[in-house]
């Protein structure tokens, strides 16, 4: 039977809780075992919180990683990429396992970087790049040759086409698309639902169909 991976979750919101599910998933599959310790966040979970439903113990703020042997790893339960990015720079030197929900598409060559998380129904095609914990929401979808940079969320229902690039820190919201061949610059976002047609900047919002700068 494999060993189990020792983490603490960072997060009690609702992105934890998700993530939490896919823990589920992945250990009820059988071929990784992810043991939660507990949760790190700046406040504890109330009793009538929906973390309260999970039964992990609360760890403490970001003091508790001083009391945590480095075996112990951590997933990013924080749905902000530049919060994500913060975080990973003070602890990547703990491991950081991939979670792939089982319900997911991959296709072949499909690289995924350190505490990268596909939810349920996600489809990834081939020779696709993913970054440090970037998150691919469930139902979103990821075109050929594509790279998404760390810390990028993908919102649930995302397409991204082909051979698009997207930087670090990218926020791409629920619902929106990207046309193939197109290059997303770090740090911009791009609103719910918005139809990206042009390379989108580094730093800038677009949102709308097209999607223009906000």
């Amino acid at each position: 039977m494999t060993a189990p991976v020792p983490v603490a979750l960072v997060g009690a919101g609702g992105h934890a809780r998700e993530v939490l599910d896919v823990v589920d998933a992945v250990n009820a599959e059988g071929r990784l075992r992810i043991e939660v310790v507990g949760v790190v966040a700046a406040e504890a979970p109330g009793p009538d919180s929906p973390m309260a439903a999970y039964g992990l113990p609360y760890l403490g703020g970001d003091e508790a990683w001083g009391e945590l042997p480095p075996s112990v790893g951590y997933l990013l339960g924080i749905g902000s990429p530049q919060v994500r990015a913060r975080l990973d720079a003070a602890l990547r030197d703990r491991p950081a396992p991939v979670l792939v929900h089982p319900a997911t598409s991959r296709g072949r060559v499909v690289d995924l970087g350190p505490g990268s998380v596909l939810f349920p129904f996600v489809s990834v095609t081939n020779h696709v790049r993913l970054g440090r914990h970037t998150h691919v929401n469930r139902n979103a979808t990821v075109g050929h040759d594509t790279t998404l940079g760390d810390h990028v969320l993908v919102g649930p229902g995302a397409v991204v086409s082909g051979a698009v690039t997207v930087g670090d820190r990218v926020m791409l919201g629920a619902g929106c698309s990207v046309r193939q061949n197109l290059s997303v610059g770090a740090d911009a976002v791009v609103g719910m639902g918005a139809a990206v047609v042009a390379d989108v900047p580094a730093g800038v919002t677009v949102t709308g169909v097209p999607a223009r700068p906000r």
